[in-house]
């Protein structure tokens, strides 16, 4: 059994807009909109949205999608507290959770079902989306030991200059056992540039016990954030 909990609490300066960014129009729906569809295609369990900046705007624009918990995130202290509010909800399931940003409205539903497989076939507990870029910017690196089997994820801002030449990327998106999760959230601190919770530093608490797995996006579209007007204009262009 597997439930979804969809980050969209942030605001995004970056926009430079008063609308929350998950709140802008794609072609026909929002950019959250496109993610909630995708999501419950493929999960059979509950369906958490993280919500804070306007969250009564995020929830009336998901009234068509009565089936959906919202969650509030009173402040902001990074995507690894964005998770751990969801521990109420989640608690007493078994199974295993995808947790997505809410600005990656080109992820497909293929996508999720073969890291469902993925996270299976290899009994992890915690199965990533990455990619390989020739441009790897601000995203968190992926970062393998001797044996090259994953170890860590180290974000852009607080990466040494070997790690940001590694091109093999995060997506931002996983697929983790629910048990595991939040017991590894209860361990993690805030000890970084930004002073937030990462929930990338799970990954290392599951890498200490091998059972961190990769799956390659076939298509690097599909991990496209909207962080800005010009993200959002390439993306309706595709």
């Amino acid at each position: 059994m597997s439930s979804a909990i969809i980050l969209a609490a942030g605001k995004s300066t970056r926009m430079q807009s008063e609308l929350n960014k998950h709140l802008h129009m794609l072609h026909d729906k929002t950019v959250l909109q496109h993610i909630v569809d995708t999501v419950q295609s493929v999960v059979d369990e509950r369906i958490i949205i993280v919500v804070g900046y306007q969250k009564e705007k995020i929830k009336k624009s998901l009234k068509t999608f009565p089936h959906l918990i919202f969650v509030h995130q009173k402040e902001q202290l990074g995507t690894g507290h964005a998770v751990r509010v969801c521990k109420d909800v989640l608690n007493g399931l078994k199974g295993s959770t995808f947790i997505l940003p809410g600005d990656t409205p080109l992820i497909k539903p293929h996508t999720l079902q073969k890291m469902k497989k993925k996270f299976t076939e290899t009994k992890s507990l915690i199965t990533l989306l990455v990619a390989c870029v020739h441009e790897p910017g601000s995203y968190g690196r992926i970062i393998l030991n001797e044996a090259g089997n994953v170890e860590k994820i180290v974000e852009a801002r607080d990466a040494t200059k070997d790690e940001l030449a590694i091109n093999v990327i995060n997506s931002g998106i996983y697929l983790a056992d629910i048990s595991f999760l939040f017991q590894a959230l209860e361990n993690i601190t805030n000890a970084n540039e930004q002073r937030e919770y990462y929930l990338t530093d799970i990954v290392a608490v599951a890498a200490q016990q091998k059972r961190v797995s990769c799956l390659v996006v076939d298509d690097e579209n599909e991990i496209i954030g909207i962080n800005t007007m010009k993200d959002l204009e390439r993306v309706k262009n595709l």
